[in-house]
């Protein structure tokens, strides 16, 4: 199993010093043993949860008091793993193997259901399935850019959000108006020669959302271009991937826009003891927005959705947006569904002549792609306040996390309760690490 700790850790103990204890290992899919990413690893009614990363592996800390709860594991479409944490020899070298479970339509479905019929019921049932007051968040970021075939740049944060549902419409303008200025593109490419990838489509969180940096960390720019390509927003604007927080302004999820999709029922999955509809949606002429929704259906809450597009013919000056997925997760604690994980990446086609603004494409074009993580470690409902503004880390249109210098605090990254999430890929981390290691690259 390929995988490397980013912060180079020598080994995980089981036991960490103080009252705490910590599981590790890996989910797999018990027909073909491949590796499973993105499974819920939790205790059971608890906030705390983690996921397990690219190559299955998990690490998940709590407090010592609870080691006689039970440890849940679950995966869409998968028969969920129980057991007590007492029972738990190898703590720090779990196999979990998962069996793939799905049900026929006909055993499960008495009379013909409409899919559309669901996913309305699926929205009008959202303030009853997600939390309508503010709660804290505790978050993992990670940003990463790539140029052409190679990798070049990484930043990421632990966070802490204060998430506000707004009972979950707002003023979108506003949002616009916090986090995006058409002149501060303009002004990144002259002024700081830097290469904003902007999403042609972007959804922006609420306006009274806010966010706390603990800890960032930002790797050295290997582009072989002459520019600073980054991304815009960092971490306030991740949570506008919350697509339930959203779906007043999702096309195909807007009631009068509903329409213009076709939906289909492809059948019912298990997840976590649960039946799940699955549905997948499209445009019914142009074909260029595709998804799926998972709905649980007993409750009619969103449990997932995923959606890819593509940007036909957007010119966002020097950069053309292309193509563009996300996927967001949800899971249930105290009988609300919160966010679990999230994820957008995104695809543009670079005019290599990017001095000039406003020159059309040629037909020599770099393809950057970027890609950012959210991954929930902690939900937290009590004694939830605002922050104080200058706690906060500013939201904006000029926000770029990998222009900024943080102090590296090597110990507290080394202690993160989110180990799994510092895993890169080996190709990743290759690439990151050309010219010098990504621990001297921190602490630059």
């Amino acid at each position: 199993m390929k995988r490397i700790l980013l912060a180079i850790f020598l080994f995980w103990q089981p036991f960490v010093h103080g009252q705490t204890i910590t599981l590790s290992g890996y989910v797999f899919d018990k027909s073909n043993s491949s590796p499973l990413p993105y499974v819920l690893v939790q205790l059971k009614g608890e906030s705390i949860g983690t996921n397990t990363n690219e190559d299955g592996f998990f690490t998940l800390s709590f407090p010592d008091s609870l080691k006689g709860n039970e440890l849940i594991v679950s995966f869409l479409g998968y028969e969920s793993y129980t057991n007590n944490i007492k029972n738990i020899s190898d703590v720090g070298d779990l196999k979990i193997y998962l069996s793939p479970k799905s049900y026929n339509l006909s055993e499960v479905l008495v009379k013909p259901v409409d899919p559309v019929g669901i996913v309305k019921e699926a929205i009008k049932k959202i303030p009853e399935n997600y939390p309508t007051d503010p709660f804290y968040i505790d978050a993992y970021y990670r940003e990463i850019i790539q140029e052409d075939s190679s990798y070049i740049k990484l930043a990421d944060a632990a966070c802490i959000f204060y998430y506000a549902p707004d009972n979950y419409k707002w003023d979108r303008e506003a949002a616009i108006k916090k986090y995006y200025s058409t002149n501060s593109i303009k002004d990144s490419i002259v002024t700081r020669k830097a290469l904003p990838l902007h999403e042609h489509w972007s959804l922006y969180p609420s306006p009274n959302d806010q966010v706390k940096i603990i800890e960032a960390r930002v790797s050295d720019n290997l582009s072989k271009q002459d520019i600073n390509p980054c991304i815009l927003g960092g971490p306030p604007r991740i949570v506008g991937i919350d697509l339930v927080k959203q779906s007043s302004f999702l096309w195909f999820m807007k009631p009068d826009k509903m329409k213009n999709y076709k939906y289909t029922l492809e059948g019912v999955i298990s997840y976590n003891d649960r039946m799940v509809y699955v549905i997948a949606f499209e445009n019914k002429d142009e074909k260029i927005t595709t998804g799926h929704m998972y709905i649980d259906m007993e409750t009619f809450a969103f449990m997932s959705i995923n959606f890819e597009m593509e940007a036909k013919n957007c010119h966002w000056y020097i950069a053309r947006h292309r193509n563009f997925k996300m996927s967001v997760d949800y899971r249930l604690y105290n009988g609300k569904w919160y966010l679990s994980q999230a994820k957008k990446d995104n695809i543009y086609m670079i005019r290599p002549d990017y001095t000039s603004v406003d020159v059309s494409l040629t037909d020599k074009q770099i393809v950057y792609r970027s890609s950012v993580q959210f991954f929930v470690n902690n939900i937290r409902t009590e004694n939830v306040v605002k922050f104080k503004e200058e706690e906060c880390y500013r939201p904006g249109p000029n926000v770029i996390l990998s222009n900024e210098s943080f102090p590296y605090n090597k110990n507290y990254w080394e202690n993160y309760n989110c180990p799994n999430c510092l895993v890169l890929e080996r190709k990743i981390l290759k690439d990151l690490q050309k010219k010098r290691t990504l621990e001297q690259q921190f602490s630059r």
